[in-house]
């Protein structure tokens, strides 16, 4: 036998035991990982259908990048404002044949937005199909899966549901009447609905820049987002004349709002600058939308 030779047990091998390109590959990790190919990222669990203009859809983003849920977006158009797009066309036909499969009333609806697929992890073949904004995001709470959009307390989560149902009714009836109003009288009726709804929203509220249960997000501000964007970005460019209907003394929307509502005006503001409400408005597309809207109803009253 050959005496150099290490004994086969009982033995801690040393650096004076291994050869020298060895020491030298484990010493210097990054020269190695250069020729590795870069890792493969995991295909996300969950899909939304989705488009960039739509407000349901938008809730349910933002309640996805509130909970730090990695998904994938699939782009549809269902207005029929992209037939040129090839892709957006192949994606859309795919979104309708989805849609249609679990949506039990489907044959006497037109297919909406968003949708959502859920393919559990190391569940093979499993897939959850969800649509409707509310029904998705009660399910990403059920999940329980990332920061908690509900608070603990029964009661709590009351207010919060409560605060969804007053803030629609209130509010997001306005807007949509004082977007679609077209003579004058129709603006002055739905600013007046509108000054209502604030008050009543506004006595909702706790104090000043708070959100509306436990100081803490919640889907009160993931429902009321979209609408309150769409109040602060859409009202001064269509309907200007709407701040001194609300308030003769201003000249300007917003300060319109902090002298009719403050404590709405200071909570919608730090809504409005929560990142995720940030990050899924795309005021440019949500303008060009309400501008090819108006184009084509003066379209048709000629």
């Amino acid at each position: 036998s050959d005496a150099r030779l290490p004994p086969t047990a009982g033995w801690t091998p040393t650096e004076y035991s291994a050869p020298d390109d060895v020491l030298r590959v484990a010493a210097a990790p990054a020269e190695v990982e250069a020729f590795l190919p870069p890792p493969v990222a995991p295909e996300p669990d969950l899909i939304l259908w989705t488009n960039a203009t739509c407000p349901f859809a938008q809730r349910v983003r933002i309640t996805l990048l509130e909970k730090g849920q990695h998904f994938a977006e699939m782009d549809v158009d269902i207005v029929g404002d992209r037939e040129h797009d090839p892709a957006v066309l192949a994606r859309t036909d795919e979104f309708r044949k989805l849609w249609r499969s679990c949506v039990p009333n489907a044959p006497h609806r037109r297919p909406s937005i968003p949708l959502l697929q859920h393919k559990p992890s190391g569940d093979a073949g499993a897939v959850v199909t969800l649509p409707e904004s509310a029904t998705i995001i009660d399910y990403l709470e059920d999940l329980q899966q990332g920061p908690p959009l509900l608070p603990p307390a029964a009661s709590d989560r009351a207010k919060v549901r409560l605060f969804r149902q007053v803030f629609e009714r209130e509010l997001g009836t306005a807007l949509h009447r004082i977007l679609g109003a077209t003579t004058g009288d129709e603006l002055f009726a739905a600013s007046e609905e509108l000054r209502r709804g604030l008050t009543v929203v506004e006595a909702l509220l706790g104090a000043r820049g708070e959100y509306v249960v436990c100081g803490a997000f919640s889907q009160a501000e993931v429902h009321a987002a979209p609408d309150l964007q769409r109040l602060y970005t859409l009202a001064p460019v269509f309907r200007p004349e709407l701040a001194r209907c609300l308030c003769p003394k201003v000249a300007n929307f917003p300060a319109a709002m902090a002298a009719v509502a403050p404590k709405l005006h200071e909570w919608a503001q730090a809504v409005l600058g929560r990142p995720s409400v940030k990050s899924t408005f795309d005021s440019a597309a949500v303008i060009a939308l309400k501008r090819r809207a108006v184009a084509r109803y003066k379209g048709e009253r000629r």
